[in-house]
């Protein structure tokens, strides 16, 4: 059986940059990659993928459209990257002896008990812990989830999200 390659983080930024480029240049100048580089880096991801994630445009030299499927990957590679970043974050931050914090996001209409229990966790394994609660609407909240802004919410009648 034959082993898919690895995709890398850099991948990632590639076809993020090509999905908001919409053009292997430009998309490459970002990435400090040339077209035959960004090229290469779709190949390799849509291989590992097994999935066409964008087609070639017909109209304009060098560009594309991405397709639903490059759509869907593009949205969670740049969720992947920022868990990365976070978690590179954290491990500095602790390094250092810097606190850590717990966003946690709330609609405003969440029990005000609960948002006081909230404020005094102590965990053991964490005695720096800090728990940051900012206010949202309900329709936001997942957007600020998936951003990595907001380590998880508290919401109150949730909106259709499928990555809830």
């Amino acid at each position: 059986m034959r082993r898919q390659s690895s995709l890398e983080f850099d991948d990632l930024r590639t076809i993020i940059a090509l999905a908001e480029e919409l053009n292997f240049h430009r998309a490459g100048r970002r990435v400090g990659l040339s077209q035959p580089g960004v090229t290469r880096v779709l190949a390799k991801v849509e291989r590992h993928v097994g999935a066409c994630l964008f087609e070639r445009s017909h109209s304009k030299r060098n560009s594309v459209v991405i397709t639903d499927a490059g759509r869907s990957y593009v949205e969670r590679a740049r969720l992947a990257l920022a868990h990365e970043e976070g978690a590179a974050l954290a491990a500095r931050e602790t390094m250092h002896g810097i606190d850590r914090q717990l966003v946690v996001g709330r609609s405003p209409h969440v029990d005000r008990r609960l948002v006081e229990i909230l404020h005094s966790i102590e965990l053991p394994l964490y005695p720096n812990l800090r728990v940051d609660l900012p206010t949202r609407y309900a329709g936001e909240l997942p957007a600020c989830i998936r951003s990595g802004e907001f380590d998880l919410a508290i919401i109150t009648n949730p909106p259709e999200d499928p990555f809830l």
